[in-house]
């Protein structure tokens, strides 16, 4: 039962309880912030490195020689020595053409060149005598000149049957087919008992000691491609090794279908390399030093990027502007200067000023 005294104290009781309720609100956001348990975080150091633009395809692997072997005299053929798959080195006889007529000819040709010769020594004797009887007048100019002159004929000749020798024996020498480089046989196409004319394809060789690399890139770059660029090459696999070369021409053109401009790269075969393989191409566009850090360092904020500044027990919001992203690190272009302390793994739960407590060793 209320008494009159008790009426009078109930205002003062209720102004009470509300001030102590404003009392309460009026905590300190830093206070707050201490009370919330700290953020377990991983933290790295943020680094300047040599930072790789780069820009990748896949192409095609080519030989850079693939000659034809072609017949260069006629005749039979009486001897095929390899078959398609074969590796052979240059100078390798491959295939043998009936050498029967050439041989009589190259007889014939050097026997005529005997024949001359002694028709000159003859001739030179002569000429003499001439010379030595026109001192004592017994012989006339006329035929002085008379003998000279038959004497340039057959000098003439000579030189004419001796360039026959030469021919007959280099077709003699030809009808042994033998491989221009080192290579392995791809397309054979007579067999023994063709009888092949100069001109006829015998082989194809693939000289895959010396490649070249086909890769197209989008033509939205291609003002900034320029031989001399390096490309790093993997062969579309998982065993393969890898190997270095670099930009040796870029084609005029720009493909019509894909829109892309092709580049060629040489490279010597780092071993199991063959034609027609894919091959994927990293091109090299720029080489530069910027700061980077972990991928999962980099949070997505409604007003941008920002990465987390570990200072003392708290995390330090710090807006980024990125660059090129790799496997699992991103170039930071603005923002940081390199070794800075950065959140990593649990950034993405931090806020400005968020406590935090650091559970790998910050290297």
């Amino acid at each position: 039962m209320y008494t009159h005294a008790t009426r009078l104290l109930w205002p003062f009781l209720a102004l009470g309880l509300v001030l102590t309720g404003c009392g309460a609100k009026e905590e300190h956001p830093e206070d707050q912030a201490r009370q919330r348990p700290a953020t377990l975080v991983s933290a790295i150091q943020a680094e300047a490195r040599p930072v790789l633009v780069t820009e990748t395809a896949v192409g095609r692997v080519e030989a850079k020689a693939r000659p034809v072997v072609a017949a260069e005299v006629a005749g039979q053929v009486v001897d095929v020595l390899v078959d398609v798959g074969a590796r052979v080195k240059q100078g390798e006889r491959l295939l043998t053409i009936d050498r029967t007529a050439y041989g009589a000819e190259l007889k014939a040709a050097t026997a005529d060149v005997r024949r001359i010769e002694a028709q000159l020594e003859n001739q030179e004797r002569l000429l003499k005598r001439y010379q030595d009887l026109s001192q004592d007048d017994f012989v006339s100019k006329t035929q002085l000149e008379d003998i000279e002159a038959s004497k340039r004929v057959l000098i003439q000749q000579l030189e004419a049957a001796r360039a026959r020798v030469e021919i007959v024996a280099r077709n003699l020498d030809k009808t042994d087919v033998v491989a221009p480089v080192d290579g392995e046989v791809v397309v054979r196409e007579v067999s023994v008992g063709d009888y092949v004319r100069p001109g006829t394809a015998l082989f194809e060789i693939t000289a895959a000691d010396l490649l070249q690399i086909i890769l197209p890139y989008p033509e939205v770059i291609a003002d900034r491609l320029s031989p001399g660029q390096r490309v790093l090459l993997r062969l579309n696999r998982e065993d393969s090794v890898e190997a270095e070369g670099v930009v040796t021409e870029i084609r005029p053109t720009i493909d019509a279908r894909s829109l892309s401009a092709d580049i060629i790269v040489e490279v010597t075969n780092p071993g199991g390399w063959k034609p027609g393989a894919s091959v994927d191409g990293t091109l090299i566009l720029e080489e530069r030093t910027s700061v980077v850090v972990p991928d999962v360092a980099v949070v997505q904020r409604p007003k941008g990027a920002v990465v987390y500044l570990i200072e003392g027990d708290k995390a330090v919001q710090r807006y980024v502007k990125t660059g090129v992203w790799t496997q699992d690190e991103i170039e930071i272009t603005e923002g940081l200067e390199g070794g800075e302390t950065v959140a990593t793994f649990g950034a993405y739960y931090l806020t400005d000023g968020a406590p935090v407590r650091v559970k790998e060793a910050i290297r």
